[in-house]
């Protein structure tokens, strides 16, 4: 006959067995992953009119256009997607789908035009706005260039 000591350990055992499992289990959870353009985040390329895919920007990236476009983005996109454009901010992680790592080599073969037409037009279904209520077309321009500047230093 067991004592009540014996019948202790198994379930004192299974109980240390099922929290190791759970703390690995979230352990996996807690490392750093690698963002991958989401389907949704792909298909917006598709939404974008043909004329604005092979639009240059007209701006030049002198001192003036770079500074406004740094202020513009500190000020309504560094919230989601950081300082550094990596998106990895905590509300920028919050939103589904995530904010987008703007220095992802897909996201860099994008042309000016393309992310001109992101930017003033948002994401549909997305924490992305559409900045054209709010933005002149310089101050888009001026945000592709600062964009530009962030992923040269990548």
């Amino acid at each position: 006959m067991m004592n009540h000591q014996d019948t202790k350990t198994p379930r004192t055992w299974c109980l240390s067995v099922l929290v190791v499992a759970f703390i690995v289990g979230f352990a996996g959870c807690a490392r750093e992953e690698v963002a991958v353009p989401t389907p949704d985040q792909r298909a917006k390329l598709l939404t974008i009119p043909d004329e604005y895919k092979n639009r240059a920007n007209p701006l030049p990236a002198n001192y003036g256009n770079l500074t406004e476009g740094r202020a513009r983005f500190e000020q309504y996109c560094a919230l989601c997607h950081g300082p550094d454009g990596k998106g990895t901010t905590l509300l920028g992680r919050s939103l589904y789908p995530p904010a987008g790592d703007l220095t992802l080599p897909q996201v860099l073969k994008y042309t000016d035009g393309q992310l001109y037409w992101i930017i003033s037009e948002g994401i549909r279904f997305s924490g992305m706005p559409a900045t054209r209520a709010y933005s002149t077309e310089e101050q888009i321009w001026r945000l592709v260039l600062h964009l530009r500047q962030i992923q040269r230093k990548q």
